[in-house]
């Protein structure tokens, strides 16, 4: 899973003990994995190809409206949809979490046509 919630709260909620990324510029602590927001949307094939080489089959892109920092929609599509690619093609899953309202109704369009809508 990667987030922009620390790994300690996640890990408070969540019902198993899954791996967790923090999505943060700041750098690691106590053994705190952590991934710049860059890297998400400048290397997807980087991420989920490593990913899925080590055996995960779900990824967890948690608040993805968050990448609208520093990035605009059009570019975190095509992350997004390159991840998708990537993991029909390792017969994987990405899962994104995000808020309606931080996007466009076109990007939150497009992105509902392209992902499955999970309740």
């Amino acid at each position: 899973m990667f987030s922009r919630k620390p790994p300690e709260e996640i890990r408070s909620w969540m019902k198993r003990n899954i791996p967790v990324v923090w999505i943060t510029s700041k750098a690691a602590k106590n053994g705190i994995i952590t991934l710049k927001p860059r890297f998400i949307v400048e290397s997807p094939e980087t991420l989920c190809g490593d990913l899925f080489q080590e055996g995960y089959k779900v990824v967890l892109l948690e608040s993805i409206e968050s990448l609208l920092v520093e990035f605009d929609e059009r570019e975190i599509a095509k992350a997004l949809m390159t991840m998708k690619d990537i993991a029909i093609q390792n017969d994987c899953y990405i899962l994104l979490q995000g808020e309606k309202e931080a996007f466009t109704p076109r990007m939150w369009a497009m992105l509902t046509s392209e992902m499955e809508k999970l309740d």
